[in-house]
């Protein structure tokens, strides 16, 4: 959820390359959903559908705050958008890795 995903942008700073490029994988995908979802908003709001219009209910505060702080870690996330492949590279290892200890 955003709401995590606000909590791990702290790792961004991480020392450790392995958890670092996670979280930015991570991060780069969370964007590239929010990609998605905007379109599909678009499309169904010009629906007929009045509960299309997300207006203040869809608001959600994670979320807002999670994108402002991606402002911050641009220039660390461009790797992680320009190539899926580096991507899921990165989330692989971290993933692997995080595995360990479940």
């Amino acid at each position: 959820s955003d709401e995590g995903l606000l909590c791990l942008v702290e790792l961004v700073d991480s020392k450790e390359a392995l958890v670092r490029n996670g979280v930015l994988a991570l991060l780069a995908n969370r964007e590239m959903k929010w990609s998605t979802e905007e379109d599909v908003r678009r499309s169904s709001s010009r629906s007929t559908d009045p509960s299309a219009n997300t207006s203040w209910r869809g608001f959600q505060g994670a979320t807002y705050l999670l994108r402002q702080r991606y402002d911050a870690i641009d220039d660390e996330l461009q790797p992680f958008r320009e190539s899926r492949a580096y991507q899921e590279k990165a989330w692989k290892e971290f993933h692997n890795w995080a595995m360990q200890w479940h």
